[in-house]
């Protein structure tokens, strides 16, 4: 195989003048694979030198450290991650969509796994309005707010725990094969914990400049005792 030691002494070999030494020489042998394991070393060490040096090819801490260099502390694996996902999860966040409401949107339900719900009072089509067809009290429409320009509010829950989102376990009642919220996952899905910086952090990154984004931060609506909520260990958060 090109670049192995058997190769580096063929290709050793094959500098020596012809003449010096028999074909069959045991102890020429000896010495020049030592150097061959050497040389062998090295052209791997290249090898793997020159895929760190690019994101689709890069591994392992390598990997971590290109997470780093494009967004701080921001963005960091997952407990458990692979290479791959981890990877796309890079790539997702280096192309992401930006300084807009649907880039928000996306932003924080890729870091938390859960809806994230958008009203901005300035937003005709988040208000509604008289003799549209698109207002009933309590129902459908909000009251907007003409001085309230550049300003949006953001609801999204906070995951407890950790886990696959939306995905009960076996023996929870909840689930049951091809019928039920019930799937196969692995440790790349699984997501870990996510605190209230984290998603302050997500929106700064993707709101534009001079837009003010108000947040609020809930629990799970049907929170569940020792899967979604733990004793002892989740954070209590108030309406």
């Amino acid at each position: 195989m090109i670049g192995d030691s058997e190769d580096m002494l063929r290709r050793g070999k094959a500098l020596i003048p012809r003449g010096w030494f028999p074909d069959q020489s045991p102890t020429l042998d000896s010495v020049l694979s030592g150097f061959a394991d050497v040389a062998a070393h090295c052209y791997d060490l290249l090898g793997f030198v020159g895929r760190q040096s690019r994101l689709a090819s890069s591994s392992g801490a390598f990997l971590d450290l290109s997470a780093y260099d494009f967004f701080g502390l921001r963005v960091r694996r997952k407990k458990g991650q692979s290479d791959d996902s981890f990877r796309q999860t890079i790539l997702k966040e280096i192309f992401r969509e930006r300084v807009t409401r649907a880039g928000i949107k996306r932003a924080v339900e890729d870091l938390t796994g859960l809806e994230a719900r958008m009203f901005e009072p300035f937003n005709a089509r988040d208000t509604g309005g008289l003799d549209t067809g698109y207002l009933g009290f309590d129902m459908v429409g909000r009251f907007g707010a003409v001085d309230m320009p550049r300003q949006i509010f953001i609801a999204t829950l906070n995951p407890v725990g950790a886990g696959i989102p939306r995905a009960p376990g076996f023996d929870d009642g909840l689930g049951g094969l091809d019928v039920a919220p019930e799937q196969f996952g692995d440790l790349s899905k699984v997501l870990g914990p996510v605190t209230q910086q984290d998603i302050y952090d997500t929106i700064n990154a993707t709101r534009a400049a001079g837009v003010t984004a108000w947040v609020a931060i809930g629990l799970p609506a049907e929170a569940r005792l020792d899967v979604d909520f733990i004793l002892d260990q989740s954070e209590l958060v108030g309406p």
